[in-house]
């Protein structure tokens, strides 16, 4: 009997032992105490954007080109889903190519979830062969749901999105360098407008519903050329949920309606949707998911930019800058219980290790910020970002998935008493990251207006 109990609690050690290895407790250590925060913020307290002045004219060109798989595939979105049964509408790769004689910057989005780690890594590697540098490659997704996968080679992420299809990938990055290549080709002067539209009624808070707050704001970049012809550049917070996971179905969402609604206009020669501060933030609408949301939702949307466009004011402006800073993070957390996480070994193991950067795109006083996450507007609106970068003399773009990715950033205050998956399954980093960023965020405009 004795020898029994000898051996049963030898196992027992042995299978505590084997869970604390995998497993720890979540580490809420504050952040003046975390050395990769404090490191990474006094570091930006002496960042220095690359910044030309020219007094040349500024040049823009822009382009899309189709980027639907030649055949079905695993779609991204809703965890594993098996190859598309059709496609509602094409998704597209779209570029616009900036140059003031001194610099040359492009801004790429994609008809995808997120921009891949290792599609960002190929095109920036090929366009380096045409002289763009990749400070200046400014990245970005419409983040629909019903995109394609088979993007990723990280464990996990093959299991979520499936296995890893190189040729696919090929075909892709192809077709993203051959976009924007068109754009660089075609570039002509413009003039630049900026304006923020109230769009509340159209986006609600998914996590603290009407006791939360949201940001509302469509924000819209308009180039326009001598021949009157306009590039429309559009960002909102509304995630583009709208088909039902169990819809095997290609589709661009709302988004995509969005943008074909613009360029049907005579006037629009072409359109580009930048997902906006997404995390938290879902579409208001009292249709059910389906096409006709869609529809409807894409068109509303169009229709509240066109009307912003026709009291837009232009200006010319030629001073571009571009900045691409490392985020140092922490070791990760990926939550598996109340009170415990993954230990970091195992995230990296499955998810690769977590890297974070901040891209930066300037044209004159419009501050294009690019996040390597799911950014939440209620960080923004609760930390008065927008009136932050005015007094400074700034118009602010914020966009997320950047090339990166590490979670969901939300208000740091969810992190104790929200059950949602965007905050126990999704945010990867831990408590108090949205601190973090939005005082990297004002950093980075503070450097801007020096």
């Amino acid at each position: 009997m004795k020898k029994f109990i000898r051996i049963f609690l030898l196992i027992a050690v042995l299978l505590i032992v084997s869970v604390l290895s995998l497993v720890a407790p979540i580490d809420y250590t504050p952040l003046e105490k975390l050395e990769e925060v404090q490191h990474t913020l006094q570091e930006l307290d002496e960042v220095k954007i690359h910044e030309t002045e020219s007094n040349d004219t500024l040049l823009a060109g822009w382009s899309s080109v189709n980027i639907t798989p030649r055949n079905p595939i695993n779609m991204a979105g809703y965890g594993l889903r098996g190859p598309y049964t059709e496609v509602m509408d094409s998704l597209y790769s779209r570029a616009v190519v900036f140059n003031n004689g001194s610099m040359e910057a492009v801004i790429i989005t994609v008809d995808l979830l997120l921009f891949p780690g290792e599609v960002k890594n190929r095109v920036q590697d090929s366009l380096a062969t045409f002289g763009f540098s990749p400070d200046a490659i400014f990245l970005n997704a419409t983040h629909t749901h019903s995109g394609f996968g088979n993007w990723e080679k990280a464990r996990a992420g093959q299991w979520i999105f499936g296995e890893f299809d190189k040729s696919n990938m090929d075909f892709l990055v192809s077709q993203i360098v051959s976009g924007v290549l068109a754009a660089k080709s075609n570039t002509s002067p413009v003039k630049i407008g900026f304006k923020k539209i109230n769009a509340n009624e159209w986006v609600a808070n998914r996590l603290a519903g009407t006791k939360g707050t949201k940001d509302p704001f469509l924000r819209v970049i308009s180039l326009k050329k001598e021949n009157g012809a306009l590039g429309v550049i559009v960002s909102f917070a509304g995630h583009p949920v709208n088909l039902d996971a169990d819809i095997w179905t290609l589709s661009r969402d709302y988004p995509g309606i969005l943008v074909d609604d613009l360029e049907k206009e005579d006037n629009i020669d072409f359109s580009m949707f930048c997902a906006g501060m997404v995390g938290s933030h879902s579409i208001s609408s009292d249709l059910p998911k389906g096409p006709e949301r869609i529809t409807f939702v894409g068109r509303s949307l169009g229709e509240i930019v066109k009307k912003g466009l026709n009291s837009m004011n232009y200006q010319t402006f030629s001073d571009m800058g571009t900045l691409d800073i490392n985020i140092n993070m922490p070791p990760s957390q990926l939550r598996i219980s109340e009170g415990w996480r993954l230990r970091d070994w195992v995230f990296r193991a499955l998810m690769e290790p977590l890297q974070a950067n901040i891209k930066i795109l300037e044209i004159g006083n419009i501050l294009m910020i690019g996040m390597p996450c799911d950014y939440s507007g209620e960080l923004s609106i609760n930390n008065q970002l927008d009136d932050f970068a005015t007094e400074r003399g700034k118009e602010l773009f914020i966009t997320s998935f950047n090339g990166n990715y590490v979670g969901y950033i939300t208000e740091d205050s969810h992190y104790l008493t929200c059950d949602k998956s965007e905050v126990r399954a999704m945010n990867w980093v831990g408590p108090f990251k949205g601190k973090y960023f939005t005082s990297a965020i004002k950093k980075i405009v503070e450097a801007a207006s020096k």
